[in-house]
């Protein structure tokens, strides 16, 4: 697909844009502190810069804005639900705690929405292979990157690396190879470590999309 964006480059694609989001918040939280906006008008563009960041991330993840599919926007319209009702009660109990609270701590709990992008941009990579309770089973490979199965939660630099076997056309499936691979460029959990080469095959329909990696 023209215009693709290659694997090796998507990482840092989303964690440009990531610091562009913290760095956005922290200023969000300087104008509410300062009292120059409201708790009000800072959940409203809280969810907005959370919109436009996630939407971004997830299309890096998928390659192209082209190549997200109202599949993906399906999925990705639930998940900012969660994060704006989380993003509400974050408001409420800033109102509720306004002559206590510090501007630091409001900075540090806002930076944990910020991942929330990161895990949904890997997950709609992942397609078919990410966890779904409609199927069953509903999780085809044992754990995801940033899925928060290790300490690391969902700062998890890991990947599973991708390969089609072979098809079978009768059966109408594909078998697919899964292998886990740490970052060797970074520090890694001690929960990841020992997953370092672990190797599950996997059979799925024969018309499933198999990404070459999963994990940003």
């Amino acid at each position: 697909m023209p215009g693709t964006i290659p694997e090796a480059e998507k990482t840092v694609k989303i964690l440009v844009r990531k610091v562009a989001l913290e760095t956005a918040m922290d200023r969000l939280a300087e104008n509410l502190y300062n009292g120059r906006i409201t708790v009000g008008m800072w959940e409203e563009d809280m969810r907005t810069r959370m919109r436009e960041y996630m939407y971004g991330a997830v299309a890096i993840g998928k390659g192209s804005p082209e190549a997200v599919t109202r599949s993906d926007i399906g999925k990705l319209g639930a998940e900012l639900k969660k994060q704006y009702r989380w993003v509400h009660n974050f408001a409420k109990d800033i109102y509720a705690k306004r002559d206590v609270v510090t501007i630091r701590a409001i900075q540090a709990r806002s930076h944990l929405y910020a991942e929330a992008g990161h895990k949904m941009a890997t997950e709609i990579q992942a397609g078919y292979f990410a966890p779904n309770t409609r199927r069953d089973p509903p999780i085809i490979l044992s754990w995801m990157p940033r899925d928060g199965s290790t300490v690391c939660l969902n700062r998890c630099g890991c990947k599973w690396v991708l390969e089609v076997l072979g098809e079978d056309k009768a059966q109408g499936i594909k078998t697919v190879s899964a292998t886990w691979v740490l970052d060797p460029e970074k520090e890694h959990c001690e929960d990841c470590v020992p997953r370092d080469g672990h190797m599950e095959v996997v059979e799925v329909p024969i018309d499933t999309a198999v990404p070459a990696y999963i994990g940003i």
